[in-house]
């Protein structure tokens, strides 16, 4: 039976319902010549609504020519809402004995078929079929249909619907690098209801303060491996513009989204076939503009989320979004079968940078756990994109110490060296940096180093941190020493290399400045101070890195950064590493 579903009138050999003729129990093959039909009404002036009602076995037409079906609200068949009318076949159905055989009941819809009318059709309650043993000749008395047998409601539409919504395939917030192109942004889930809907246009926007149209090059739709059509958005600011400021308001009274925003109404040269009751993904890709210390063109720590501009954001405006239905021919625009806003449509974070890191884990030489003044805890890399150079400023670790006697302090002194091959070792951080550690690191602890040109210095308030520059399509390898005493058997330190879990900011939103943009990229010093400013996120300030994307660049411009989404470093932390006795 076909589940329940809405038809749009004017559909030719529409599928009212299956009916099943069961002759497995059967000694002799059955030949079925009449059948009795029944139809239930939203009401009884809609009987006219379909017409030239046939049963098909398979491909063949049972009742063809004067056999043909066609319905009218004449009292004689009706009585209420339901109607009966029985139905001579021209072509004799014979069901093989110990077999079974469906029957489809197949009708066209009227052109001027009522709208939301509703119909159900089936077999009428017994008597109903007329059936004969075609060996014997006998008459045979169908079992099964004591009271009527009607499938599912079917409802009339004058044309189809189709929504849309974010696909659970699109990315997850992610870093972009500057000047390069194909960059998957978001996948947006078309579905089309009742009918086939060709979408000729799609009005895709900017939905972040921390955004303009000049940070992205082309933006391309695509339907799989098929390109429906690309375009620009205007070199304007996304929406919201600025808090606190009323200057770039991007949205009237009426809620119609205004000219100075950065949305395009896409024009698909290929338009998107969506199939009826059926789904179908559209990829959305974005080339990224170039950043330079000079004449830049996109904005380095800009958030650009692409969003689908929907009837629930802008009001109604048939231009922006465009499907016409295959089978109505009707132009459908800018329908959403349930309130679409920035929250169910727009893609997740997306932060454009003008290089990014990669952090990974190395395996250490030894993980067994000597007294010494050089045993290696925790390895790591940290490389460059291809398209810049990398500051390293700080990172953190957590370590933990376990021994059978309690209370010893097995780590009096850490070191963080730069081991990259085809150099001199360098110490680049010493626990003497930080007079916290000279009377021995506690069983637990989180130990944040601040890299260092002079390690071993203790200077306050961040003073003397020197940056590691880690040259762009290049990385640098690091690895954590110890010296380490009172080692006995079962003793253990575990380390790990943390992340953050935050992007960074100016604290809360209401504690930005009126008429300011908030922003991920801050000095170093404003990060590594972030647990202690006033609404800001604890914790966030466990890796410490730039992109190197301001003019004279120093470790004071604002172009710094968090672990926030950098590759290969969780949110939480790395993989531990343990070493033991």
């Amino acid at each position: 039976i076909p589940v329940a579903q809405t038809v749009i009138r004017g559909t030719t050999g529409y599928t009212l319902a299956n009916i099943l003729f069961d002759a497995s129990g059967s000694g002799e093959d059955i030949r079925v010549t009449t059948l009795q039909l029944t139809a239930t009404l939203d009401a009884l002036t809609n009987a006219n609504n379909v017409a030239s009602v046939v049963l098909y076995d398979g491909t063949t037409a049972l009742n063809t020519g004067s056999n043909v079906l066609n319905p009218t609200n004449n009292s004689t068949y009706c009585t209420g809402t339901t109607c009966d009318w029985t139905v001579s076949l021209d072509k004799n159905l014979v069901v093989t004995k110990g077999t079974t055989k469906t029957v489809t009941i197949k009708a066209n819809i009227s052109a001027t078929a009522t709208d939301q009318g509703t119909q159900s059709w089936g077999l009428k309650a017994s008597p109903t079929v007329t059936a004969t043993g075609v060996s014997t000749g006998s008459t045979i008395t169908a079992s099964g249909i004591s009271t009527a047998q009607t499938g599912q409601v079917m409802t009339v539409a004058t044309g189809g619907q189709y929504s849309v919504k974010l696909s659970s395939g699109t990315p997850q917030a992610q870093l972009l690098v500057a000047n390069t192109t194909g960059n998957i942004m978001t996948k947006l889930l078309f579905y089309a209801t009742s009918e086939a809907i060709n979408v000729s246009k799609i009005k895709l926007g900017l939905t972040t303060g921390t955004s303009s149209g000049s940070d992205l090059g082309t933006i391309y739709l695509y339907d799989g491996a098929t390109l429906l059509g690309s375009g620009v958005f205007p070199s304007l600011r996304g929406s919201p513009i600025v808090k606190g400021s009323t200057a770039f308001t991007d949205v009237h009274t009426d809620g119609q989204m205004v000219a100075k925003t950065a949305s395009t109404t896409f024009s698909l040269t290929t338009p998107l076939n969506i199939p009826a009751n059926t789904e179908k993904t559209v990829t959305i890709k974005a080339d990224i503009a170039v950043i330079q210390t000079s004449a830049t063109v996109a904005n380095a720590g800009h958030d650009v989320r692409i969003d689908f501009i929907n009837t629930s954001n802008i009001s109604d405006n048939t231009t922006y979004n465009v499907g016409t239905g295959t089978a109505s021919g009707s132009q459908i625009g800018g329908f959403m079968t349930t309130a679409a806003t920035a929250t169910t449509t727009a893609q997740t974070a997306a932060y454009i940078l003008r290089s990014v890191p990669t952090v990974s884990k190395l395996a250490l030489a030894t993980n067994t756990l000597a007294n010494g003044s050089a045993t290696p805890l925790y390895k790591f890399r940290v490389a460059a994109d291809s398209h810049g150079d990398i500051d390293l400023y700080k990172v953190t670790f957590r370590i933990a110490t376990s021994s059978a006697t309690a209370g010893l302090k097995l780590i009096t002194a850490l070191n963080l060296i730069d081991v990259t091959a085809g150099q001199a070792e360098t110490t680049v951080y010493a626990s003497t940096c930080d007079d916290t550690q000279n009377a021995g690191l506690p069983a637990t602890t989180d130990l944040e180093m601040e890299l260092r040109a002079s390690p071993g210095t203790w200077a306050a308030a961040l003073s003397g941190v020197t940056p590691r520059v880690i040259a762009a399509g290049s990385y640098r390898d690091f690895e954590l020493r110890a010296t380490v005493a009172s080692i006995e058997t079962g003793s253990s330190i575990t380390t790990q290399m943390q992340g953050d879990a935050n992007p960074t900011f100016l604290g809360a939103e209401a504690s930005w400045p009126a008429g300011t943009m908030a922003s991920r990229l801050q000095a170093a010093a404003t990060i590594d101070n972030i647990n202690r400013g006033a609404g800001a996120t604890n914790g966030d300030e466990d890796f410490i890195w730039s992109d190197n994307s301001a003019a004279s660049h120093t470790a004071s411009t604002l172009d710094w950064a968090n672990g926030y989404l950098v590759s290969g470093l969780p949110s939480s932390n790395l993989t531990a590493e343990v070493v033991s006795k």
